[in-house]
């Protein structure tokens, strides 16, 4: 098949628009183009569709009809197999799942950009981008890992792509650009900075980057020869999407580290924590995947109940490596444990919604939280971290701290790594890491298809750590303390008004008919505000009965409600004062301490 040519022109950046340029020389007669409604590795349905704003097609210098039939196919009413389509694409998504564009940088992950030619998904895509500075002292580069055929220093011209699942695998960041560079494991690695940059440790950055990178290599094994971390800084960001030898990341301008800054503080773990989990997806989810991941269907929902494995697993590794590769101490990954199973603690939905369900659901779920999230959902990422940490703990018992989650991972990706995974596969990989067929079924009876509690503590407490679990005084919002539990959040909006935005279902608030959006006057007959609510819910004990004025739907209400005692659960986790020397082995060998 003869390559498909596609040409990116940005000129229109001030009105936020690609005009992107197809060229096919062996086109289908009525060739038929789709482009995806959704990216891989962010499981919701995107409609990357909508952004088209116009399109045309031509052959042989005549312009010819292109119709549209179906939400995001087209179809071009060709004779010969040489045809050229012009389309405009609408980009101001600035999340790292699809395409942005303005005078100050560009990028895209092709999923939102490139028409894909249906029956040619398997030709070769030369991608030529054009630079829309050429002709002004303005400096722009282009950042990307896709393989190049020509392009000047600044990274303009031709890339090719050997498929287009290949193809939107690599994305492109374009803008003033900062670059370190660095060796790890023999592999060169980049990292482009782009966004509100300010003054960090360039060196501390490296040092750690390098060490957390050299960690998951020698774990699985090299797969790439060079890896491209693109992060971008905006105010209030978070966030990454894992490429086959890339990774997008979004975080805020006070995630790079001091200088001086001696152990990592929170801003600075959780960028350092993203970037390890993007780069764990480079093995786990990005090779090793489900079967019916092996080649993905981009124009409707791809189903598993396996994503606790490939981010719950890969959201325990990422603070795990930080702590193996002796970025951050014992005691402060022990705390990211503890505030992480708190947060999990705090959420009901975690006896309503198995993980199994939770991996099914989360095309309709996760992306699209609601009021009620709380009470019905669970995370696959938070919970599933905390399941891929008992694996590890539960194979380090069964075989006397011989082997570990690691060992399992790495026989898990050599042997599925190409030809994808199913649970089956997966559980029965235990019996060759000490752990019986009978002891890995009850687990995932209990912990993955079923509801049941984490037994965090008994594992603990063999590997020499205590858990306790104390009053959570924070249940209001996260900066009030309250001595009870009124089973509602309150959060001020942008006209300072208190609106309940989560009510627990089996709570004193529901219990007492509260509901969310309510808009709540006064407590006891004084007004509630921003400046009182500390002194106010600070004051007011369990069993009390409180007297509250709300307005529902611009009608004035009043209820009785009565708090309870605060709930259990403030999770604390420390190490053993005293432990056994089986434990304090044990410990050692998971914790290094």
């Amino acid at each position: 098949m003869a390559p498909v040519h596609i040409i990116v022109d940005m000129s229109a950046m001030k009105a936020h628009i690609y005009t992107i340029t197809l060229i096919m020389s062996d086109a289908d007669k009525k060739q038929q183009l789709f482009l995806p409604t959704w990216t891989p590795g962010s499981y919701l349905i995107r409609e990357f569709a909508q952004h088209i704003v116009s399109i045309k097609a031509w052959e042989h210098n005549q312009e010819i009809d292109i119709s549209k039939i179906n939400k995001n196919t087209f179809e071009v009413n060709n004779n010969t197999n040489n045809i050229i389509i012009n389309y405009e694409v609408y980009a101001f998504d600035s999340s790292i799942r699809a395409a942005f564009i303005d005078d100050q940088q560009a990028f895209f992950n092709g999923s939102s950009l490139f028409l894909c030619p249906i029956q040619k998904e398997n030709s070769e895509f030369i991608i030529t981008i054009k630079n829309p500075h050429q002709d002004s002292p303005k400096i722009w580069e282009v950042a990307t890992s896709m393989p190049v055929l020509d392009v000047d220093n600044q990274g303009f011209g031709s890339y090719k792509a050997m498929t287009y699942e290949e193809l939107i695998d690599y994305p492109v960041q374009i803008g003033n650009l900062l670059t370190l560079s660095f060796e790890a494991s023999g592999i060169k690695h980049d990292l482009v900075l782009v966004g509100d940059i300010r003054p960090f440790d360039h060196e501390r950055l490296i040092k750690d980057l390098r060490a957390l990178c050299e960690k998951q290599n020698r774990l699985f094994g090299t797969i790439f020869n060079k890896y491209l971390f693109i992060a971008r800084f905006e105010e209030g960001a978070h966030g990454g999407l894992e490429h086959r030898n890339s990774s997008m990341l979004l975080a805020t301008p006070y995630a790079l580290p001091r200088r001086k800054l001696e152990e990592p503080d929170s801003a600075y773990c959780n960028f350092l924590s993203l970037c390890s989990h993007e780069y764990f997806h480079a093995w786990n989810i990005k090779r090793l995947r489900p079967k019916n991941f092996l080649r993905y269907n981009l124009q409707e929902e791809s189903y598993t109940t396996m994503l606790w494995l490939f981010e719950g697993i890969t959201s325990y590794y990422d603070d795990y490596i930080l702590r193996k590769s002796n970025i951050i101490s014992a005691e402060n990954y022990l705390n990211i444990i503890a505030k992480n199973y708190t947060k999990l603690l705090r959420n009901r939905g975690r006896f309503i919604q198995s993980l199994a369900q939770s991996s099914f659901d989360t095309w309709i779920k996760f992306y699209r939280p609601n009021e009620n999230s709380q009470n019905s959902t669970v995370s696959y990422y938070l919970k599933g971290s905390f399941v891929g940490l008992l694996l590890d703990l539960m194979i380090r018992s069964h075989s006397h701290n011989k082997k570990s989650l690691d060992d399992l991972m790495k026989e898990a990706f050599m042997r599925h790594g190409a030809e994808g995974i199913n649970e089956k596969e997966f559980f029965e990989l235990f019996k060759n890491h000490g752990v019986s067929a009978s002891i890995i079924d009850e687990f995932v009876a209990n912990f993955i298809y079923g509801t049941c509690e984490l037994p965090l503590a008994p594992y603990f407490s063999s590997f020499g750590l205590d858990v306790n679990y104390l009053a959570d005084e924070q249940s209001i919002d996260d900066k009030t303390k309250s001595k009870a539990y009124w089973g509602m959040k309150i959060k001020f909006d942008d006209h300072h008004r208190a609106v309940i935005n989560y009510i627990d279902s089996d709570g004193p608030a529901a219990t007492a008919g509260l509901s969310c959006f309510d808009e709540i006057i006064a407590i006891n007959n004084i007004k509630l505000d921003q400046h009182n609510i500390a002194d106010l819910l600070g004051s007011i004990n369990a069993q009390e009965i409180v007297r509250i004025a709300l307005i529902r739907k611009k009608k004035l209400h009043f209820y009785h409600l009565s708090p309870v005692n605060n709930h259990l659960n403030l999770c604390k986790i420390t190490l053993k004062q005293a432990p056994s020397e089986i434990e304090k082995e044990a410990r050692i060998s998971w914790l290094g301490q």
